[in-house]
């Protein structure tokens, strides 16, 4: 009687482990771990592995989607869960490369979590090393000719990074609200790039100037948009 029950749970186990590998097959393998399936889509794409430097986990079906950003020599990498071709920034690493996050992400907000609105981020990477706070002035006027100028303060954050994110569309910050043909061409500048065309040769549409101060407010650099010039700094 021992034995058939031994034999029994044993066939349970076989099945059980059968029918785990046959879902994770059915999920194109995935790994245990959200940086573990970014650097297989590098390798699938034959780029460079990167250094890992800013993780977003979704926690619930309302946020954002989970992503990965990490630096090579060469590049910035961006990678949203699901999608299998990383985003490649070109990165001056002797200046800091602002690049847009591959999704939109939950704007913080005192909303219910279905209610949430969702917005642009992104980050600056590689900033002087003593700045402390940073002001980001991105113009959005596109080819329309409205006068949309975004402006938002950062603290320097774990990793030397600078996270910034616009607000939805009619925020407080923009005197009209935004057009939504120009906030969905914004958006999309990591898509477009995320399938073979680098985040830099979209930038020409949307000049910005990134300024950068110490911790008693002093400016310490300032970078304009190397596709475009800069934007009108209101600081």
């Amino acid at each position: 009687m021992r034995r058939k029950h031994q034999r029994r749970v044993l066939i349970n186990l076989l099945v059980i482990a059968a029918l785990a590998l046959f879902l994770w097959a059915h999920d194109r393998y995935p790994l245990p771990t959200l940086e573990m399936e970014f650097h297989r889509a590098e390798r699938r794409m034959l780029m460079e592995k990167s250094h890992v430097i800013w993780t977003h986990e979704h926690m619930s079906f309302y946020e954002s989607s989970s992503m990965v950003v990490g630096v090579s020599p060469n590049f910035v990498h961006t990678y949203v869960e699901n999608d299998p071709i990383p985003t490649l920034w070109p990165r001056a690493v002797t200046e800091p490369t602002l690049v847009i996050l591959p999704e939109d992400m939950a704007y913080p907000s005192t909303e219910a979590l279905y209610d949430r609105e969702y917005a642009p981020a992104l980050l600056a990477v590689d900033p002087p090393a003593e700045a402390e706070t940073s002001q980001l002035t991105l113009d959005l006027s596109s080819s329309w000719g409205e006068e949309y100028v975004f402006t938002e303060t950062a603290d320097r954050e774990e990793g030397g990074l600078f996270f910034f994110q616009l607000y939805p569309s009619g925020g407080s910050d923009l005197e009209d609200g935004m057009s939504i043909q120009i906030w969905s061409d914004f958006s999309g500048l990591s898509t477009f790039a995320g399938y073979g065309h680098y985040g830099e040769e979209n930038w020409e549409w949307f000049p910005y100037t990134l300024e950068f101060f110490d911790g008693d407010g002093a400016l310490i650099a300032a970078y304009d948009n190397p596709a475009a010039g800069g934007a009108s700094s209101t600081n």
